[in-house]
């Protein structure tokens, strides 16, 4: 009785098979796309700091997270049309992940902070607000009509200190509108991106470069309020500061 042996593979087609399946797996390459969702997904932790700050800043920032979810959702649907090419499922996850966390998260956290932030009796008023618009310029409006009505008004007012010589203890200090070359240069702000602070009730603060909140009462001279002027136009006579 024969005995049929299975036809014995030549030697030189088992070694291309070998390679051909080492070549395989050594080319099933990291999704680009993956690596930018997750780096994207990272850098959204900004928003939450930033939220602390400003909830228009937290709206800035929103289109990180969001493309980092656009990347990402286009590289999982890579991953499903060519499981065999490509391999970061998990870092494209992880990503989207992280961006959702901080986008929403970074939204309730801002939005939190902006409804608790102004204190009982005080009203809102922001530095975009004291800036007169183009046909109030045209008229020679200097002052909005809207800001003049809050003259001797209880307001609540976010910005940065303008540093100067003394860091400690300070009781009065020029607010600014940011901390960009506008209003910490050489030159001092525009007059609608400064109020003068002056604290009262025995209140004092130090020199920091973070956001500060005050509250008090809103003084307003708007016969010093013309272009180019150094003159003191906005004067908060301060009862809190955070």
């Amino acid at each position: 009785m024969s005995v049929s042996t299975p036809p014995r593979q030549e030697p030189l087609q088992a070694e291309a098979n070998s390679i051909a399946s080492e070549g395989h797996l050594q080319y099933r390459a990291l999704h680009s796309g993956a690596v930018i969702c997750l780096v994207l997904g990272i850098a959204s932790a900004m928003i939450v700091p930033t939220a602390l700050a400003s909830l228009e800043g937290c709206f800035l920032l929103c289109p990180l997270p969001i493309v980092a979810l656009f990347v990402g959702w286009r590289a999982l649907a890579a991953f499903r049309r060519e499981p065999e090419h490509y391999t970061g499922r998990t870092l494209a996850r992880l990503g989207m992940a992280l961006s959702l966390l901080f986008l929403f998260g970074g939204l309730g956290l801002g939005s939190f902070v902006y409804a608790t932030e102004v204190p009982d009796g005080y009203q809102r008023i922001t530095f975009a607000e004291l800036k007169p618009d183009e046909e109030e310029r045209s008229r020679r409006t200097n002052v909005p009509p809207d800001v003049q009505a809050c003259d001797g008004q209880q307001i609540f007012i976010k910005g940065f200190m303008r540093p100067g010589k003394q860091k400690h203890g300070l009781t009065s200090f020029l607010l600014v509108r940011d901390n960009n070359e506008c209003c910490f240069g050489a030159n001092i702000p525009a007059y609608y991106d400064r109020v003068q602070v002056r604290m009262v009730g025995g209140l004092y603060t130090d020199y920091s470069t973070r956001i500060y909140r005050m509250a008090g009462t809103l003084k307003i001279e708007p016969a010093k309020a013309y272009p180019d002027t150094q003159e003191t136009v906005y004067t908060l006579v301060a009862d809190y500061v955070k």
